[in-house]
């Protein structure tokens, strides 16, 4: 089974791709469709893109996960109207996955939410997620929301995040880490793979989601034929510290 195929439980029981892709003008969309990619973050600025993409390869468009990032500028009471018009753009009736992302008013963040919620209840949005939430603002969410998060998307979790997160099942999505270094250089060469390759496996072997954000990545994920050791995987801790 290839790696695209494979998918993540959330906490709501609902499935979600491992590995999947930020859309932008980096990504030949049509040709990461044909590989077998299923899940997109796509923003409002690439839904035209996107649909022709989709339109061209002949794809459902139940057949993906979309998910979209609320950004912290959004107001709560535009929340439904910017939902529903990106959802007309991709000739789409519903997200996979909103992602609300964290601004520095905890009130504001709530309502946002509450309005995802909302969305939820007519069938406009499937599951809701964080951006950039840390600590003290996902305890807080958490208490105070009915539609609980699956998702942060983070670019660093420290530790006690990270047991926060694991005990609420939350899971982190994030772009490839860490940066190539002699470590996984040695590895790549031995396992005959680029250097990419072992950061992908490495990091869906840590459970996380996976963004990739350019061509050459993409094209990287058919080559995950191969596993990392706890010994490897040691290593490349070791030489993140």
């Amino acid at each position: 089974m290839s790696v695209l195929d494979e998918a993540i439980i959330l906490n709501n029981g609902n499935l979600m791709p491992k590995i999947g892709l930020a859309v932008s003008e980096h990504l030949d969309l049509a040709h990461a469709l044909k590989l077998g990619y299923r899940l997109f973050n796509c923003e409002p600025e690439q839904a035209e893109e996107m649909k022709k993409a989709i339109s061209d390869q002949h794809i459902l468009v139940q057949q993906l996960f979309l998910q979209m990032v609320l950004p912290k500028e959004l107001k709560p009471e535009e929340v439904a109207s910017f939902v529903t018009g990106h959802l007309r753009q991709l000739q789409a009736t519903y997200f996979n996955l909103v992602l609300v992302e964290a601004s520095s008013d905890h009130d504001r963040d709530l309502a946002v939410w509450h309005e995802v919620e909302q969305l939820a209840a007519k069938g406009r949005v499937n599951n809701v997620g964080m951006l950039g939430f840390y600590l003290d603002d996902v305890k807080a969410i958490w208490d105070q929301v009915a539609l609980k998060p699956v998702v942060d998307q983070l670019n660093l979790v420290d530790p006690e995040l990270q047991t926060y997160l694991d005990q609420q099942g939350i899971k982190v999505q994030a772009e490839l880490t860490p940066k190539d270094n002699a470590v996984i250089k040695t590895l790549a060469e031995q396992k005959q793979v680029k250097p990419v390759a072992v950061r992908l496996r490495y990091n869906l072997e840590q459970n996380l989601i996976i963004l990739l954000t350019n061509d050459d990545e993409v094209l990287i994920a058919k080559e995950l034929n191969f596993d990392l050791t706890t010994v490897e995987k040691n290593e490349i801790i070791s030489a993140e510290k």
